[in-house]
């Protein structure tokens, strides 16, 4: 509104009228900043919006990616565990061979993990027909013999008739014949045991314990390397 203008409406209708329209004016003037002010709100938004979207999608891109790189790991790991087992039944001529890792499951009431194992990788020699046990198992599964192997490290089994008084569960476990013998290791990571090899002979083969201890040890510290570095990836 130039000042000419402003002189006429005071000169044609007096000061009164010029005042209701310089009010009207003023309220016009305020509508349009206002709505500005929300323009540049609703754009504020909107970016806001768009950057949470973004940053949702790469989280998830993110997850997805560390899934499938786990998985691919995984298999890896299941493949070296089973190309292990191979190599220690060549080599020992054992009739079994197995490998397990062990993994938290649901916590008890109490907060306390439960501890599970499994098998990852297995051969056997056509003497054994028994299929192996795949499903995830808690650890009381083997009941004490699990946490004397943690504590032992190496539990060698001569004849494991002879155990059924201490390891009643192992004989069923594993599948074995009473006159059944061999060696059980852990294998141990940097903070904590991640599972255990099993190498079992039928009774009327000669075994050689010190070289099948030095061996398994050999191979449980494979198994244990494979295990934590997995673990560190995924």
């Amino acid at each position: 509104m130039g000042i000419s203008t402003i002189l006429q409406l005071i000169n044609d209708y007096g000061p009164t009228v010029f005042m209701f329209a310089f009010g009207i004016w003023g309220i016009y003037t305020m509508v349009l900043k206002s709505r500005k002010d929300q323009t540049k709100t609703e754009k504020r938004n909107d970016e806001l919006i768009d950057h949470i979207v973004s940053a949702l999608d790469k989280r998830e891109d993110i997850k997805k990616k560390v899934h499938d790189e786990g998985t691919k790991r995984r298999k890896e790991v299941i493949y070296q565990c089973n190309t292990f087992a191979k190599e220690i039944m060549e080599k020992t001529n054992a009739d079994k061979v197995t490998i397990y890792d062990y993994s938290n499951g649901t916590e008890s009431l109490a907060g306390i993990p439960f501890l599970h194992f499994r098998n990852i990788a297995e051969k056997k020699s056509s003497v054994l027909t028994r299929h192996p046990i795949q499903e995830v198992l808690d650890i009381n599964t083997l009941g004490v013999f699990l946490l004397d192997l943690e504590q032992e490290q190496v539990i060698t089994i001569k004849n494991i008739k002879r155990e059924e008084d201490k390891y009643p569960e192992l004989n069923h476990f594993m599948g074995l014949q009473k006159q059944h013998k061999g060696i059980f290791a852990n294998v141990v990571g940097l903070d904590s045991s991640l599972g255990f090899i099993s190498v079992t002979f039928t009774h009327n083969k000669k075994v050689d314990y010190p070289m099948l201890e030095k061996l398994v040890y050999e191979y449980s510290q494979k198994v244990s390397n494979l295990l934590d570095n997995s673990n560190n990836n995924e």
